[in-house]
């Protein structure tokens, strides 16, 4: 009976699945918070931007920024990422960049580098500037200022020069082009250190599989075959599933923003504003201090995805069974060890997918179970009585 029993066993495997992905993910976060690697990140972005080592200073002028300094605490220092944002908006990098490499920057503080690169001049204000019509602090850096302001200040530092004097020509030296151009070219090397921090974190999200698949004796062929054997278990992890794809929010646990890029969601609301609903149900986030908290937090859903996984009633965890028959008995010879480690290695490869796939894949099953329907009776049979 393919749609009574096989999808069913599918169906409850994946959900196993999903819910392990979700319990490493907010492992990752956890160990996230304490290696702020986005932040390390994003600073070794942005060296290289400016050549390595040789933009070094270029670095401290723009974590020294107003725009910038204002997104975290303290001061910045070379080396020290604990307490640097895991983003900077790419508005902001630009207009400090532009400020940075101003003519006037550091002397009579009249006008910055980045006069006029947010309201094309045809849209300011009528001033008092001789013949322009804006004042003088809005006045746009002429070609010739800015070309000489980014040699100039940009002098020693080759790769940085080049770049931002390529960007000047090819926006015309307007200064609203500049800007969009500095903020394109920021956003493109972002998109090159979310590359290096998703392999870290995919990395990260495997050993992490490895362990909590290990620990929990999360073993693929021993939960497939206790799902095809046990009904009860089965039907509870189904009704389970089901419940948890009928969720609207069941989709709000998504993984953390990589380095560099806006947390597009998962940021903290601002204040006033409706939080966001959490997946994580609220039968499994009793008694957790975390929860009580925040039922966002990493710790939160660690916590609960890993009651809700020992109350599934699968036989998981390790015993000193003398039994043979016992799934959690601990391997006595190496073939059997052999087993075990293939079991738990396929539990590792299926989490380090992730829970947006798994949810996805939750869902498509979901819905092919819910349109298949029980067989007709045998017309001859039923006649034939």
């Amino acid at each position: 009976m393919f749609g009574s029993e096989v999808l069913d066993v599918a169906i409850g495997l994946v959900f196993i699945y999903l819910v392990l992905s979700l319990i490493c993910s907010a492992a990752c976060e956890l160990l996230e918070s304490f290696w702020k690697r986005r932040a390390e990140y994003l600073q070794r972005g942005m060296s290289e931007l400016f050549g390595g080592a040789s933009g070094s200073a270029l670095v401290k002028a723009i974590y020294d920024h107003p725009l910038v300094s204002s997104l975290f605490h303290g001061e910045y220092e070379e080396g020290k990422t604990g307490n640097l944002p895991s983003y900077i908006p790419a508005h902001n990098f630009a207009l400090a960049l532009m400020d940075i490499i101003g003519p006037d920057a550091g002397t009579d503080g009249m006008r910055s580098g980045a006069a006029g690169a947010t309201v094309p001049m045809s849209a300011a204000p009528p001033g008092n500037f001789p013949g322009m019509g804006y004042p003088y602090s809005m006045a746009p850096l002429s070609a010739e200022a800015m070309r000489n302001a980014i040699q100039k200040n940009l002098g020693t530092n080759e790769t940085a020069r080049q770049a931002l004097l390529t960007l000047a020509d090819a926006a015309g030296y307007d200064p609203v082009k500049v800007r969009e151009n500095i903020e394109a070219w920021y956003n493109s090397s972002m998109d090159r250190v979310s590359g290096w921090f998703k392999r870290t974190s995919q990395l990260t999200i495997l050993a992490l599989g490895f362990a909590v698949s290990m620990a929990i004796n999360a073993d693929t062929m021993t939960i497939t075959n206790s799902l095809a054997t046990d009904k009860a278990v089965r039907s509870s992890l189904i009704s389970a599933a089901a419940e948890y794809a009928r969720r609207p929010d069941a989709s709000a646990q998504r993984p953390a923003p990589a380095a560099g890029t806006a947390p597009a969601g998962d940021a903290t609301p601002p204040v006033g504003a409706t939080p966001p609903v959490t997946a994580v149900p609220t039968e499994f986030t009793s008694n957790i201090p975390a929860c009580q908290v925040d039922l966002n937090s990493p710790d939160c859903r660690f916590q609960s995805n890993l009651r809700q996984i020992r109350q599934s009633g699968l036989p998981l965890g390790w015993a000193p069974s003398v039994s043979t028959s016992d799934p959690r008995r601990i391997p006595q010879t190496l073939q059997d060890w052999l087993m075990k480690i293939l079991g738990i290695g396929l539990t590792t490869l299926a989490i380090s997918m992730g829970g947006p796939f798994w949810f996805d894949t939750l869902s498509k099953l979901i819905v092919v179970r819910s349109t298949l329907k029980p067989a007709e009776p045998n017309s001859s049979t039923t006649s034939g009585k």
